[in-house]
């Protein structure tokens, strides 16, 4: 149970007075905690209850009005419960033990070892074609992954069948009571009902109120029986898991034990969402922009996607495997000049056969030298411009062979730093249904020279190669959170994507190549924490307070910031940030972006985002600030010209540069503390000097607000 008043202001305080008018608190509204969340509007009439409680009289009137509003929903969705799942547990033992891990590992490599497979993996290589060489190689690892680790997904029986039956039971003999004749009592004294009759009709009520009674008593037995027996469950599995070592099983089972409800982050288990939005619902609410809580998302069309791609690969092809050496325009000219010297050459032979004249003769030795001249020249030339064209050619060989040992590096370094992020990966972390969670990765690379690894490896100078990555590595299957915030439909919503493993770990190695900038108001980052950021503001209040200054902290929060970057925001921060063949490459991670929604009528709908970046991503978080941060970095400029901190500056004791301490970051949070004369003043500077204004006028250029 939950004090739904202890939690919202305008329901908790005194809610008894004396007769004195000394108010005490001595009364609490409780609900299951599970229902808690379905509270949207809660009061406790004070006013009411203070005028009816100071009254004198016989009868305490201790009772307060209360006035509360619950969303119930007018139905709840049938839930499968037969979906596979996955067996962490049995993947952490296979990790931990060779034994367990070897059938798997087995079975893996002798697939892979097939001369057919490999046979048609190589034709997938050569045929430039990305998304096939992943499906070739993924759909394989999921049919044997879910044979060794795959479960049917079972809901524990909290309810005995015994317990079950005594409920049925028990209802059965309160309807009986219910429907039992009533004692003519009144009929008794008019003389209409006689003795006998009355005794009857009262034997028969006490009978069926003493087996209602029985029953209740049976089913709230078996009710403790069933909790109690419940409770030693959960405390052998704690005991297991502690044998084992498995902390997060541990902490999973104490939670249960615990019986509040909250999961990690304080996410709520026991409850049950009032809100199913419809597939039109999510299309309308997602095809708005970013600050309006949507992602520009559009329909997804996935054969023009296909196509689109295709033609890309196929440009990048050529333009990488095609090396023609085509002869320059002096080259052209010289072999024309050449021809038409031997053309000339030939018919000067043929007319020396006649009888001339010498007259004739001297023209034609004179034309015939000049033909030789003519030749030799065109020779010489020719001679030049194909020993141009050989050093060209082989300087564009040089060049090429250079590029193709480059790429080859850079593959190489994707696929090392692939694996690194993939090492750090969190545990138990969920996974879309067209791939395998991180932990069977982990398991498959344990053996770096195993089959699946140079596979693995081919696939990343393939990708290096056609410029693309599989498409199916930007798709997200989402999972919906509750936000609490008192809105209905997709707007009480949060989308967690749920991306490929692998597609995670690859752009995030891809994203350790970027060179971001960093800020020195910008907490979230690497070596950073929010603690800090609090911890500054605070200490710049205190030492505001201490010299006798009056401040004023002004709060901001982006409207739903990750969503929300423009692509084309997106796409100069990327090209800021790394090379352009990388570029190209991390800009196919948003531009691709698509995700499924399953809605409450059992349908899936496909979008594809039109702007921001899938929250859930491993590199979300840090694309979204180097977006945010130089805004951030103007806005704090623009205070300094307009005077509003321009006395808060100071200088950096380690780097010299003058910074501006009254505001900070975290992700998209942002505070800023400005002096001011009074709390008037402060109103005032608020509307004068327009803080809002001017944070506004510089995150919308890219698309925020």
């Amino acid at each position: 149970m939950a004090a739904a008043n202890t939690y919202i202001a305008k329901a908790s305080g005194p809610t008894f007075w004396s007769a004195q008018g000394t108010g005490s608190r001595v009364d609490y509204i409780c609900l299951p905690i599970s229902a808690f969340p379905l509270v949207q509007k809660l009061e406790v009439w004070r006013r009411t209850a203070h005028e009816i409680q100071v009254i004198r009289s016989a009868v305490l009137r201790d009772r307060s009005p209360i006035f509360i509003r619950l969303a119930v929903p007018e139905f709840y969705p049938e839930q499968s419960s037969g979906a596979d799942r996955w067996d962490y547990d049995a993947i952490a033992k296979a990790k931990a033990t060779a034994d367990r891990r070897h059938p798997f590992l087995t079975e893996i490599q002798r697939w892979r070892r097939q001369p057919e497979v490999q046979q048609e993996f190589a034709e997938k290589l050569q045929a430039a074609d990305t998304d096939a060489v992943w499906d070739h190689l993924n759909a394989g690892v999921i049919q044997i992954s879910k044979k060794h680790f795959s479960q049917q997904q079972q809901q524990q029986q909290r309810i005995s069948d015994k317990t079950q039956a005594l409920s049925k039971v028990s209802a059965d003999k309160y309807k009986a009571l219910v429907e039992a004749e009533p004692i003519p009592l009144q009929q008794f004294v008019n003389g209409k009902v006689s003795k006998q009759q009355l005794l009857r009709t009262v034997l028969r009520s006490w009978s069926a109120a003493a087996q209602s009674r029985c029953a209740d008593r049976a089913y709230h037995k078996a009710q403790q029986a069933d909790k109690r027996r419940h409770t030693t469950h959960l405390e052998v599995q704690i005991d297991q898991a502690k044998h084992e070592g498995n902390i997060s099983a541990m902490w999973h089972f104490a939670r249960q034990l615990a019986g509040t409800g909250l999961g990690p982050k304080r996410r709520r288990w026991a409850f049950r969402t009032t809100e199913f939005p419809t597939a039109q619902e999510w299309m309308d609410h997602l095809a708005q922009p970013g600050p309006r809580g949507g992602c520009s998302a559009k329909g997804l069309q996935i054969q023009q996607q296909q196509q689109r791609l295709q033609q890309q690969q196929q440009q990048h092809q050529q333009q990488l495997e095609q090396i023609e050496i085509q002869p320059s325009d002096e080259t052209k000219e010289a072999r024309l000049m050449l021809a038409a010297a031997r053309v000339f050459r030939e018919q000067q032979r043929q007319q020396q056969q006649l009888q001339q004249t010498p007259q004739q003769r001297l023209t034609t030795t004179f034309a015939r030298w000049k033909a030789e001249v003519l030749v030799r020249q065109a020779m010489r030339l020719l001679k030049y411009h194909r020993e141009r064209d050989e050093q060209q050619q082989q300087q564009q060989l040089q060049q090429t062979t250079t590029f193709r040992f480059q790429r080859i590096e850079q593959a190489v370094n994707d696929y090392d730093n692939m694996i690194f992020k993939l090492r750090k990966a969190k545990s138990r972390k969920q996974s879309p249904p067209w791939s395998v969670p991180s932990e069977i990765w982990q398991l498959l690379l344990f053996n770096e020279e195993s089959q699946i690894a140079m596979d693995l490896q081919s696939l990343c100078h393939h990708i290096r190669a056609t410029a693309s990555t599989p498409r199916v590595w930007h798709h997200s299957m989402t999972a919906p959170i509750p936000k609490y915030n008192g809105k209905a439909g997709p707007a009480s919503m949060r989308l967690i994507n749920e991306l490929d493993p692998i597609g995670r770990a690859w752009h995030a190695a891809l994203w350790m190549n970027a060179t971001p900038r960093r800020f020195y108001f910008a907490h979230a980052a690497k070596d950073h924490r929010r603690e800090q950021a609090i911890l500054q503001q605070r200490l710049l209040g205190w030492r505001l307070a201490a010299a006798g200054l009056n401040f004023v902290m002004t709060k901001f929060d982006i409207a739903n910031a990750f969503p929300s970057p423009t692509f084309q925001a997106l796409d100069e921060m990327v090209n800021r940030h790394l090379q352009p063949v990388e570029a190209a490459l991390m800009r196919q991670r948003y531009h691709n972006g698509a995700m499924t929604i399953h809605t409450q009528d059992d349908t899936n709908v496909q979008l594809a985002i039109g702007s921001g970046v899938l929250q859930g991503d491993s590199t979300a978080a840090e694309q979204f600030t180097a977006v945010f941060n130089p805004t951030v970095a103007s806005y704090i400029a623009q205070l300094s010209e307009e005077d509003i901190t321009a006395n808060l500056l100071l200088q950096d004791e380690l780097t010299g540069d003058q910074v501006d301490p009254s505001t900070t970051t975290y992700a998209d949070d942002l505070v800023t503390t400005a002096t001011v004369q009074d709390a008037a003043h402060a109103v005032r500077q608020q509307q004068q000097q327009q803080l809002d204004t001017l944070l506004e006028n510089n995150v919308q250029q890219v698309g925020l607000t």
